[in-house]
């Protein structure tokens, strides 16, 4: 590296020194360690310079500063000394201009103090142009034309090496790394303001809902589809089903109503935005506003979280203290029964006594599964009526916060009135548009679940097919050795298939715990990678028609549920063609160890001397038993046809009911219409009063939606109840038919058994008539809710009326007074005429005041309800209001 320190002299001293410090040249095998200094200086000296530029750039300002002065001199000073050797060269050039020619003078000096290792110095070799130039005495050699050479002989002094010494201005350093310090300081608070502010303004105004937050919660819950694959009782999958649809319409219902917060946040931070751009709110009422909504807002959810987890859990200690009552009872009454069963079976031969305790441990299975249903069924009801009534109490809560802090902000003169009236009736037709939003959004998330519901049946029903598939092998299997095997050799046989079987049950159970942990890790890895909605501010942001908003909201809403349905659809199909395909490897190989048996089974049968035509026939039979299962694979194929079948048919269904639902969340309009009629015939109705009739209406109209979680809790409690009562009454008339006879314990049970299996029968007539029920409840709470509305306006009106008729009463009672004051000042003469006329005329100028408000009252009204009316056209409709108004005082 070279430094160049150049003092450039004034005209009148002819002297030019230049100081130089450079990095000694070294031998060819330490070229890369001085390379290596060279850019370690350059990078210390000007860090963000390349080193190629900063070598140029030197070399460039050398010789332009050369060729500036008059008397240039280039000098090659090449050294070879050892590794790391450094030094200083102090050059010194004296003109002189005494004589007639001018001569130039070089002192050479070399410096190199403190350093041992200045006696290594082998080689001094000093190259110097002196091409042009006249040497009048030189002690060098003079090797080639136009330069000459100076050695360590040649030269005279003392040679010393030392280190280069730098010697940096720490000072400036250190107020250089100070400068630095604060800018850099200072410039990441103004970016870390400038995010916040930019998340203030964004996060309260445009919610981002982001469902990676949701995604492992997600995954949690559709896990459960996985243990009922690989673990529940085939007898209990349909049931264990039908409990998870349900967890999975409360599960969704949570969240549609967490998306309603979501939105309706929304909607009133893009309310305010809008008043803003238009300049009828200032940024700080603005500001003062959302901040107190939010934390009324937030202040609501937290005592609603609060009670709805105190009310749960109430329910749930409830439920578990019913349930251990319950089943107490049933304890104590398997016990009596088995007690008496025992006195029973003391009088039966051995055989009977068994069947009979077999079908009594059947019998107790089947009530206390029975008692479970009956009891989870009533506890879903009430929490679904827990979970109703509080989202009733929100939506309500909701609109009257927003009513009251408006109202508030009026009486403070923050917000004009006119303002705030136009506020309250954009944001009351913005919730309707919000709630037919959100119908349309409950429709398609009932068909999708429906649906959904429908694929895992099939499922189901696939599995439990492929387990029949399994126990039939084995039977059979079992049935023919029984049948062709002798005694001495069925015991032998029977044990063979039964460590058959059993090895493949232990097979089947670790690869389940396998396959187990595989799916779950597969279906949380594709939740993680699915689509999710986070973008849903940045559009906010860019729409100014709040219209507009909720349909984009709308669109990708249903587009999450449908990527999402068809996500958990495909994982279904998935996890069950892993099942389907361990144990149909599995079957194959304990088939395959099935037919290792017969070999085994004929050699010991012809070494008990059966002839060889009966081996061959029995080898035979067992040949075509383990050659059963294409036969058993083609007929599961037939009814997986047959499956398709009934889903397409099911998905064809629950796309009409789709659209049957969503024609009927429709006629929640001809409620709107009903209330513009209550409306129309209000003509007497100021805008404050109409407001409130509004919100009203509005709180009415929150309410009769379609829930989704409720109506299928009260079908299945109602639907359990009907099947209990029908089988109560069924036991009474079997108890009032039968006689006293011998064995009566046994065909009770086998009665009862065979009640529970009618009950799949009786399940399709008793579900319409239940359906029927509820549909018939729905209709009667709409009437209610519309009733309820008429019964609010009324009452409404009979305030407003009793209010006016005694403010007409105070009125009268006034002008009779001013009549009685007038008539005894002109009787005593204190009142003349002009001053009686002066009164008269202000009274008649207050009265054309009052009647031209009414007027524009009156306008407003018609205006309002689609009639526009011109009061300066149309005197006698005014004159006809007035004189309706007149007949209601």
């Amino acid at each position: 590296a070279l430094t160049l320190l150049l003092r450039l002299p004034r005209i009148s001293q002819q002297t030019v020194t230049f100081f130089v410090t450079a990095c000694c040249w070294v031998p060819e095998t330490q070229c890369r360690k001085c390379r290596h200094g060279i850019k370690l200086f350059f990078s210390h000296c000007y860090p963000r310079w390349p080193f190629s530029a900063q070598k140029n750039i030197l070399f460039v300002i050398l010789k332009i500063l050369l060729l500036w002065h008059t008397y240039s001199v280039f000098v090659c000073v090449c050294v070879c000394v050892c590794t790391h050797i450094m030094f200083i060269f102090f050059l010194s050039l004296q003109v002189s201009m005494q004589t007639n020619v001018p001569s130039l003078t070089f002192m050479l000096i070399i410096n190199n103090t403190g350093i041992p290792s200045a006696a290594t110095l082998s080689q001094l070799s000093i190259r110097d142009s002196v091409s042009g130039l006249t040497l009048q005495s030189s002690s060098g050699i003079l090797l080639e034309s136009g330069f000459q050479t100076f050695t360590k002989d040649i030269l005279a002094g003392t040679l010393i090496f030392f280190y280069p010494q730098v010697s940096p201005n720490h000072g400036l350093h250190f107020v250089g790394f100070i400068v630095a310090f604060v800018v850099s300081f200072v410039m990441v608070c103004i970016a870390f303001l400038i995010s916040k502010i930019v998340n203030n303004e964004v996060d309260p105004e445009y919610a981002v809902y982001n469902i990676n937050e949701t995604s492992k919660e997600e995954a949690a819950f559709e896990d459960k589809i996985i243990d009922i694959f690989l673990y529940e009782d085939p007898q209990n999958m349909y049931d264990a089903l039908e409990n998870l649809d349900m967890s999975s319409l409360l599960h969704i219902s949570t969240k549609l109503e967490s998306y309603r917060v979501l939105i309706y946040k929304d909607l009133i931070a893009k309310l305010l935005r809008n008043l803003k751009v238009t300049s009828e709110f200032s940024p700080a009422a603005e500001k003062r506003l959302k901040s107190v909504l939010n934390g009324q807002l937030m202040g609501m959810e937290g005592k609603l979280k609060e009670e709805h987890v105190a009310r749960m859990a109430a329910l749930a200690a409830e439920f578990n203290l019913e349930t251990r009552e319950e089943m107490e009872r049933e304890h104590r009454k398997v016990a009596k029964e088995k007690e008496k069963a025992e006195q029973l079976f003391k009088h039966m031969n051995q055989q009977m006594a068994l069947e009979c305790n077999v079908l009594l441990d059947t019998l107790h299975k089947l009530d206390q599964r029975h008692l479970q249903h009956s009891l989870l069924v009533r506890h879903e009801e009430a929490s679904a009526k827990v979970q109703r009534q509080i989202m009733v109490f929100r939506r309500v809560e909701l609109h009257k916060i927003f009513f009251e802090e408006v109202e508030e902000m009026t009486k403070m003169g923050e917000l004009e009135k006119n303002v705030a009236k136009k506020l309250l009736h954009v944001y009351l037709s913005r919730q309707e548009q919000l709630e037919e939003l959100l119908d349309i959004l409950l429709a398609n998330q009932r068909s999708i679940l429906g649906e959904r519901h429908a694929h895992r049946q099939f499922l189901v029903h696939s599995l439990q097919s492929l387990r029949n598939l399994v126990y039939d092998v084995f039977t059979k299997a079992t049935a023919q050795v029984e049948k062709d095997v002798g005694e001495s050799l069925f015991g032998k046989t029977t044990n063979n298939l039964l460590q058959v079987k059993q090895k493949f049950e232990e097979a089947l159970s670790r690869e389940k715990k396998t396959l187990h942990c595989n799916l779950i890790k597969k279906e949380g890895a594709r939740f993680m990678k699915r689509q999710e909605l986070s973008v849903i501010h940045k559009t906010s942001a860019e729409c100014q028609d709040l219209v507009n908003y909720l349909n984009c909201w709308q669109k990708l809403l249903l587009l999450q549920y449908v990527e999402l349905g068809d996500l958990i659809n495909n994982l279904d199909e998935e996890a069950a063609a892993d099942i389907r395909k361990v144990i149909m490897r599995l079957v194959q190989s304990a088939i395959t160890e099935i037919k290792g048996i017969q070999p085994k089974i004929s050699q010991e049968l012809l070494s008990l001397g059966l002839p060889r035509h009966a081996v061959q026939n029995i080898g035979w039979k067992h040949e075509l038993i383990t050659g059963a299962l294409p036969e058993a694979q083609e007929k599961l194929h037939k009814e997986g046809k047959i499956a398709v079948k009934v889903l397409q048919k099911t998905r064809e269904t629950l796309q009409n009911q789709l659209d049957v639902e969503v024609k009927e969340q429709r006629h929640k309009m001809y409620t709107k219409l009903y209330f513009l009629s209550l409306c129309k015939a209000q003509l007497t109705l100021s805008e404050d009063d109409l407001l409130k009739m509004k919100l009203e209406f509005q709180n009415c109209f929150s309410q009769v939606d379609k829930c989704l979680v409720l109506p299928k809790a009260q079908a299945r409690s109602r639907l359990q109840g009907y099947l209990s009562e029908w089988r109560r009454e069924m036991l009474r008339n079997m108890e009032h038919s039968q006689s006293e006879i011998h064995g009566k314990q046994v065909m009770n049970s086998l009665y009862k058994i065979h009640l529970y299996e009618e009950e799949k029968q009786v399940k399709d007539m008793v579900i319409e008539k239940v359906l029927v029920e509820i549909l018939y409840e729905r209709a009667n709470y709409l009437k209610a809710q519309e009733e309820g509305l008429a019964v609010h306006i009324t009452a409404f009106q009979l305030q407003k009326a009793e209010k006016r008729v005694r403010t007409l009463e105070t009125y009268v009672a006034i002008l009779n007074l001013q009549s009685l004051l007038v008539e005894e000042l002109r009787i005593s003469g204190s009142m003349t005429g002009p001053t009686l006329a002066e009164m008269i005329h202000k009274h008649i100028q207050v009265c054309d005041k009052s009647f031209f408000n009414f007027c524009l009252f009156v306008q407003w009204t018609f205006t309002t309800l689609g009639y526009p009316v011109d009061i300066n056209k149309n005197k006698a409709t005014v004159c006809f209001c007035v004189f309706a108004g007149l007949k209601c005082f």
